[in-house]
């Protein structure tokens, strides 16, 4: 649709596939008795730092995989958008479909940060002994609301 032969960069791309295949595969782990995720899909610290939630580990690092994943691929759109129009292709000779991908990964590449930062620290509030998101020694749950 833009006239360009290739992505800007297909090496990050694939890069960006197997990130998803391997966060996909940790997902269907989940799906194992021993590994249940029992915490609901937003991972919300009052249920994931209990010792009950499940397997925390494995929710923290399907987010990050998934979130690296879709990183690579919005950079690779943006790019090759911006970059690799056919000469005379303006702004408004874009068709629809290619303003509306190149806006998803603008607001993936704005978004997706501030949830992986979530993540990580509640990675240090689980395992590492941190105290961002525990309201009983002076952490702020919501805080971790606001960063999904």
């Amino acid at each position: 649709m833009i006239g360009a032969k290739e992505l800007a960069f297909p090496r990050l791309n694939a890069f960006g596939y197997w990130v998803f295949f391997g966060a996909s595969v940790l997902a269907l782990l989940t799906l194992i008795p021993q590994n249940w995720v029992m915490m609901l899909w937003t991972g919300y610290p009052p249920y994931s730092l209990n010792e009950n939630a499940g397997s925390t580990i494995l929710y923290i690092a399907i987010v990050a995989l998934y979130g690296i994943s879709s990183t690579a691929g919005s950079v690779n759109m943006v790019t090759t958008i911006v970059s690799l129009r056919a000469k005379g292709l303006g702004w408004t000779k874009l068709n629809l479909f290619v303003h509306s991908i190149l806006a998803a990964s603008l607001i993936n590449l704005f978004g997706v940060p501030a949830l992986l930062g979530a993540v990580a620290l509640l990675f240090t509030d689980k395992y590492l002994g941190t105290n961002f998101f525990n309201p009983t020694l002076g952490g702020d749950p919501l805080l971790y609301q606001h960063l999904l």
